[in-house]
């Protein structure tokens, strides 16, 4: 079963893979309850694809001497069958952290994350062969971290925003040692560039001054 082990804004950050039993797996996530106006997209399946390392330096995803890496992945609509080599995978477990990003993972929503056999259609067909469920819920919009009193900086955990949600991004852009990781701060584009700039911060100042989410969905959906 798909482990979690933080909450964010803008991503699912989960560790699958390492059962015995099954030499290859599929990792599908329901867009399961979305926050307006994405929650038209409410019962969407999506398939996690190859992760890709991705630097923990501000500016870039690009691996870069001096910095530490990990592994993010993006969601996908096509069917999964035994040949998909992307999604049917025998090697989940080595990544380690995979930090899943797509347009409609987004602040204040639920998704349910399932993992299958993919060895055979059958399985991947049979929805009694699906694990359980682990429901995973996103932080509300521009909540980074509660209090930056211990290192890591501990968990979001909801509202008020405030003064240190934009300082723990800022640090984010300035690649400080001390800032939570990338996944944590990353909040924009629409389609996250896993990589952190002002316009991070400013969509946390916006959050704390009492604005919506500013993104909408994209007129081709979440298939595009």
């Amino acid at each position: 079963n798909p482990l979690t082990t933080v909450t964010t804004n803008r991503t699912l950050i989960l560790q699958a893979g390492g059962d015995p039993t099954c030499t290859r797996q599929a990792i599908r996530v329901i867009f399961q309850d979305l926050a307006p106006p994405y929650d038209l997209w409410n019962g969407q399946p999506m398939w996690v694809v190859e992760p890709v390392l991705t630097s923990e330096k501000g500016s870039t995803p690009i691996p870069t001497e001096g910095f530490a890496n990990n592994y993010w992945a993006q969601l996908v609509c096509e069917e999964v069958t035994p040949s998909s080599p992307d999604t049917c995978r025998d090697d989940w477990a080595s990544f380690g952290d995979i930090h899943i990003y797509h347009e409609g993972i987004m602040p204040g929503s639920q998704y349910e994350i399932q993992v299958v056999d993919c060895t055979a259609q059958a399985c991947i067909d049979d929805e009694s062969a699906y694990s359980s469920a682990l429901q995973l819920s996103t932080s509300v919009y521009g909540d980074t971290v509660r209090d930056c009193a211990t290192f890591p900086c501990a968990p979001a955990e909801g509202p008020p925003i405030n003064v240190v949600d934009i300082l723990t991004t800022l640090g984010g852009f300035a690649s400080d040692p001390s800032a939570p990781r990338k996944a944590r701060v990353d909040i924009e584009p629409r389609n996250l560039d896993r990589a952190i700039n002002v316009s991070d911060a400013l969509q946390v100042i916006r959050a704390f001054a009492g604005l919506p989410y500013p993104f909408t969905p994209s007129p081709e959906g979440p298939c595009q």
